[in-house]
């Protein structure tokens, strides 16, 4: 039924408009750290951590439910404004594995430049030994975010992907995941979902343009992962 109804919305895609590109969002680039000493601004880092983890009860079984959350967004915040002062956090042996994974989760909000420097910074700690490759992993495809899924043709995304994929330490799983961001797979599945919430019967469709936009996108996005499997 969705093959049948995807392609009939194409064939009046002409008439109804093409695809619609998406804005991807600004991070935000608040700063409550001052002018601090780098000791002084990694120990509030740390505490900003340490105040999540506090939460954890209040989160409850998903992770998500820190989103929104104050004290998670003052966290986020702090990452986007120094993504270094995490990266000197995960340096740091004395932290839990549950406050490691917090400020890993807290990266959320990067731009693609500050990703890409991010995650070779990432990588740089695990020839180092100093983060897994799971935790190396965590940063490469974050759990908040969608800007790998949504710009996974940027030309420097495409290039980091490819370059971590490559590397010794991940095993044949963990590849396979990064294969499945870096060919538009998952973009693809992404779109297969909004489509099929919002297009999938005539009675609830929205905007035809809409769902002519989203089949195109899908298809587009499967052409590719097919070509380069």
């Amino acid at each position: 039924m969705r093959r049948s109804l995807i392609w009939l919305l194409l064939s009046f895609g002409c008439l109804f408009g093409g695809c619609s590109g998406t804005a991807a969002a600004e991070p935000s680039n608040r700063s409550e750290t001052g002018i601090l000493s780098e000791a002084n601004r990694d120990e509030a880092y740390a505490d900003k951590v340490i105040a999540v983890e506090r939460k954890r009860e209040l989160a409850g079984v998903s992770v998500y439910n820190y989103v929104g959350m104050q004290v998670f967004e003052k966290l986020a915040d702090a990452s986007t404004e120094s993504p270094e002062l995490c990266i000197r956090f995960l340096s740091e042996k004395e932290h839990t594995e549950y406050q490691r994974y917090l400020a890993m989760l807290s990266m959320y909000k990067l731009s693609i430049e500050q990703y890409v420097a991010f995650v070779r910074n990432l990588a740089a700690l695990r020839d180092k030994g100093l983060i897994s490759p799971k935790e190396l992993l965590e940063g490469l495809l974050p759990r908040f975010s969608d800007l790998v899924i949504e710009q996974y043709q940027n030309s420097k995304i495409q290039a980091l992907l490819k370059e971590i994929e490559a590397r010794d330490d991940f095993s044949a799983e963990m590849k396979t995941t990064i294969r499945s961001f870096r060919s538009g797979e998952r973009f693809a599945w992404r779109r297969e979902s909004e489509f099929d919430r919002e297009c999938a019967r005539w009675s609830e469709m929205r905007s035809i343009s809409a769902c002519v936009s989203l089949a195109t996108q899908m298809l587009k996005a499967y052409a590719v992962s097919w070509m380069t499997r």
